[in-house]
């Protein structure tokens, strides 16, 4: 991809952010109608970044593409993004890119404005500290089984939100979330995988959930090593009996499942002996996709 790189403007504080781009301004300034402030109204990826190049760019442009779609919102600025998703990853100490891609601006109430013009925001953030391995629990909070917005990261993310505030007092790093019929979805902010009698399985995603850019490559890259994964409905009980348990996530990666806990019950958990593997794979993957661009 050839082109100027947006000039950027630093931003400091506490949360890690580095750079903010709206509509390719340097700022970090979003109209207080817009439709993704009011209403939730749009989509987001986050990407990890490895030494200034964002990874799985081109999987996580089609899910952009696909959100948008979906929900009805125009797109047509890919090349545009792309320049400003890669000018922003070479930002010092950037991990971290967000981009959220709203409907734009609107007057009150729900009704979509029959022209819209669309906003994106890319930000840089810092790395942050590596992640270990996870304690991981069962969340109160369920998720709505909604077939329209299933496995698209739309700005709602409401029930991730109350879900996370239940982990300080469950004592863990990450907590298991059901559907509103009991189905095991995902953990609260990352695909699960489990292994059972060395058979890997992960939740169907088609009535609620994410479908995770990491948890595809996890995918793709078991497929290589002749352990392809059951995409099926899970239960809390294949969850609790379970040989090993690991979590995938663009930002985070894969991270293994160290103990199980629910109520006064712990269970520690072996670790998954072919995870290794895994991760070198979904490296040499993103190498491959991403050394095209």
């Amino acid at each position: 991809m050839t082109g100027d790189l947006p000039r950027r403007a630093p931003h400091r504080g506490g949360t890690g952010l580095l750079t903010v781009l709206v509509d390719g301004d340097e700022t970090a300034l979003v109209p207080a109608t817009d439709r993704g402030l009011s209403y939730g109204d749009g989509v987001f990826e986050t990407l990890r970044v490895d030494n200034g190049r964002p990874e799985f760019w081109r999987r996580h442009l089609a899910r952009l593409e696909e959100g948008c779609q979906r929900l009805g919102i125009p797109f047509s600025e890919a090349a545009t993004l792309e320049v400003e998703v890669r000018g922003v990853a070479q930002t010092p100490g950037a991990g971290v890119v967000k981009i959220i891609q709203t409907r734009g601006s609107s007057g009150r109430g729900y009704a979509p404005p029959a022209e819209p013009r669309p906003r994106r925001i890319v930000m840089a953030f810092s790395a942050g500290e590596a992640p270990g391995a996870v304690r991981l629990g069962f969340c109160r909070t369920p998720l709505a089984e909604q077939p329209l917005l299933s496995g698209l990261k739309h700005l709602n993310r409401l029930e991730q939100v109350l879900a996370r505030a239940e982990l300080s007092d469950l004592g863990v790093d990450d907590g298991v979330m059901a559907d509103t019929s009991g189905r095991i979805v995902s953990g609260t902010m990352a695909n699960l995988f489990i292994v059972k009698g060395g058979v890997v399985a992960t939740p169907a995603l088609h009535r609620a959930g994410v479908k995770g850019i990491m948890r595809g490559a996890v995918i793709d890259a078991l497929g290589t090593m002749g352990r392809d994964a059951m995409i099926r409905d899970l239960s809390r009980a294949e969850v609790e009996n379970a040989d090993g348990i690991f979590l995938t996530s663009s930002v985070q990666g894969i991270r293994p499942v160290s103990a199980l806990i629910a109520g006064e019950r712990r269970r520690n958990l072996a670790p998954v002996t072919f995870l290794d593997d895994v991760r070198q794979r979904v490296a040499a993957l993103a190498r491959a996709e991403d050394g095209a661009y």
